[in-house]
């Protein structure tokens, strides 16, 4: 929802997850997580779909932004890795 559009700015510009978990309080910890993944997916299938209708600028656009949101303990393989 968009009390996590705080959090998921954060992140993107490199915060840690606890950071950004504590900008949405009443917000449990796997709802960012879930968010943090379905965002990325998104992404990638944004960036397809620019691939498909040949625009390579948005294409690189997304990527840029799937980079920025892909990394750290949300999309650790297991979530009992520490950071």
């Amino acid at each position: 929802g968009v009390e996590l559009v705080p959090a998921v700015l954060a992140w993107a510009e490199g915060a840690s997850f606890e950071h950004c978990w504590l900008l949405s309080p009443s917000t449990f910890e796997d709802t960012l997580v879930r968010a943090l993944r379905s965002l990325d997916e998104l992404l990638k299938q944004l960036g397809e779909a620019a691939a498909a209708l040949g625009d390579r600028a948005l294409v690189q656009r997304f990527a840029e932004c799937a980079r920025c949101i892909h990394r750290g303990i949300a999309f650790a393989s297991s979530l009992y890795v520490q950071e």
